[in-house]
């Protein structure tokens, strides 16, 4: 069901990118701060996300169809949040045991975001005749597909003949998706440039992995819901016929 989902959001997209990429589109960058749940680091504390500052960016079409401040968008975007060392604490819950000590080694990967979103976007220019200085605002709908932090861990206890108190586990996690909405405003300089801030809640993703103790020698499936926000600082540059 996920995957059809997935399929017809894609479709969606296409179809309003098709009728408005002839109107422009804007190439732009982004550093994202993540909110609430999130960014939180401390260890302990339910759905703490321990994502680090992001970097991406994205791509925007544009159409002037709904009238001449209003524009269809079509947004596709990318972002990539590194993730604190001791994101290891969150999995005391999936061990079979409890993790009192800090690993030796540590190899971590990221929260990968992709997001589709389609919305309205109102824009006005300050001067009528250049129309090169002005504000825009939007909101947009649609859905988001993310890869989890995978990570592993090994713990050495110094007796290389006694592995009892050894640790080497890992927990990989699946793709997931959910519902994204946005709301962005900035401004318009020189009728090509955009400068803007932009709230993004891809709600909550539920994660489905699989938890790998080396050294015991079994898996086991394991679970994590995890919400995920940032605000966002972007700065683009606009083609538009």
């Amino acid at each position: 069901m996920k995957n059809l989902l997935i399929v017809v959001g894609i479709l969606f997209l296409l179809g309003v990118s098709s009728n408005v990429l002839a109107q422009g589109f804007t190439f732009h960058g982004t550093m994202a701060f993540p909110q609430t749940d999130f960014g939180n680091d401390k260890a302990g504390e339910e759905n703490a996300g321990f994502a680090n500052m992001g970097f991406g960016g994205g791509i925007e079409f544009l159409s002037s169809e709904l009238g001449k401040k209003f524009y269809w968008i079509g947004s596709l975007n990318f972002l990539h949040h590194g993730v604190g060392d001791d994101l290891y604490q969150i999995f005391d819950d999936l061990d079979s045991t409890s993790i009192v000590f800090e690993p030796d080694n540590v190899g971590l990967t990221a929260y990968n975001c992709m997001y589709l979103t389609t919305g309205v976007r109102f824009k006005n220019m300050f001067d009528r005749k250049k129309k090169e200085f002005g504000m825009y605002i939007d909101g947009q709908i649609g859905m988001s597909m993310v890869y989890g932090p995978n990570y592993d861990y090994s713990y050495d206890n110094g007796t290389p003949s006694d592995i009892s108190d050894d640790i080497e586990e890992s927990i990989d996690w699946d793709l997931s998706n959910s519902f994204t909405f946005s709301i962005g405003a900035g401004f318009v300089l020189w009728s090509k440039v955009l400068i803007g801030v932009k709230y993004v809640n891809l709600t909550s993703l539920d994660f489905d992995g699989t938890f790998n103790d080396v050294i015991g020698g079994f898996e086991k499936d394991v679970k994590l819901k995890q919400s995920i926000s940032t605000i966002s600082l972007n700065l683009g540059l606009t083609f538009q016929n």
